[in-house]
């Protein structure tokens, strides 16, 4: 290699959009995406209007992305872990079963947030769980935050919090090993010190999400949501919609560490005023109709992600 490709700059992989960029009324060519690589809009989205442009670069700042090679969150979580070292579960006593599924909840592939304690400073990240040993030893993978791994050390103290769907779980466990081969995972001692606590079911946190509202005969509408529950929702439009009680279905994406799912809910307009701090915009309140148990737990999974890891409030 010679010295001057050692010398080579770094790639640039993001590059910043602006208005004009954005197509009108046809299908967006590539995923918008905040700066940070969350997405904001999918590709093959449509803006319908230029109020709905300037919305957007009002309250977000839109990118794209130069090198689209990069594996998606929703091809790591679906795949799929050596099944040689998944441990038979008709093996382990039946107490040990209900520690590991009933009390904590825990199922194979399950996503994890682990507090690692040793070192100058603590870190966080999420790893999956690959199951327990007939010893009640918990098997997951080795944390990652943003794709960097976080390699524990052999009787680190971990602080781990786990999510049923109902409620949160959090317990503690020691690395007892760390293994590479066939790839890299812990064996932790049995769970202790665990504690659970319901989630409530009107749990509202503020929002960044962008999405869109469908109301019975108009155009999709992109919505920009600042809070939202399992319950409802609330959001800013650049054009009114149709009076209070209209059926309508709020369309949006929720991305939780390891997991990114489109949501249709159907719902019902509650509520209807002026942004205050934006001219020309308005500010509506809706109510989730009879949300699947998958978009519940969904939901849930994403408010509890938002309350541990990003720091949002409760609303």
């Amino acid at each position: 290699m010679t010295a001057g490709a050692l010398a080579q700059p770094p790639r640039r992989t993001m590059i910043e959009l602006q208005p004009l960029d954005i197509p009108l009324a046809a299908p967006l060519p590539w995923p918008m995406l905040e700066p940070d690589g969350q997405l904001l809009v999918p590709k093959g989205d449509v803006i319908h209007s230029p109020e709905e442009i300037d919305l957007l670069f009002t309250l977000h700042r839109p990118h794209r992305r130069m090198d689209v090679a990069t594996p998606s969150s929703a091809e790591f979580a679906h795949s799929q872990f050596p099944q040689p070292l998944l441990p038979d579960m008709d093996d382990a006593p039946a107490d040990e079963r209900s520690i590991a599924l009933e009390r904590l909840g825990l199922r194979p592939g399950g996503v994890l947030t682990v507090r690692l304690t040793a070192g100058a400073g603590q870190s966080k990240g999420s790893a999956r769980v690959i199951g327990y040993s007939p010893q009640r030893h918990l098997l997951i993978t080795v944390p990652t935050d943003n794709g960097r791994s976080l390699m524990p050390v052999k009787d680190e103290l971990l602080e781990i919090h786990s999510f049923s769907g109902e409620g949160i779980a959090s317990f503690e466990c020691t690395v007892m090993a760390v293994c590479r081969l066939p790839f890299e995972y812990a064996v932790l001692s049995p769970p202790r010190r665990i504690k659970r606590r319901p989630l409530r079911k009107s749990l509202r946190i503020r929002a960044n999400v962008v999405g869109k509202m469908l109301v019975s005969g108009e155009p999709p509408r992109m919505i920009h949501i600042s809070d939202l529950s399992t319950t409802g929702a609330s959001f800013r439009s650049a054009h009114r919609l149709e009076v209070s009680g209209a059926p309508a279905r709020l369309r949006f994406r929720v991305k939780t560490r390891d997991y990114h799912s489109e949501l249709v809910a159907p719902a019902l307009i509650r509520s209807e005023k002026p942004a205050g701090d934006l001219p020309n915009v308005y500010q509506y309140g809706v109510e989730f109709l009879e949300l699947a148990a998958a978009q519940k737990m969904l939901l849930q999974c994403f408010i509890y992600e938002q309350l541990l890891w990003d720091g949002q409030r409760i609303v």
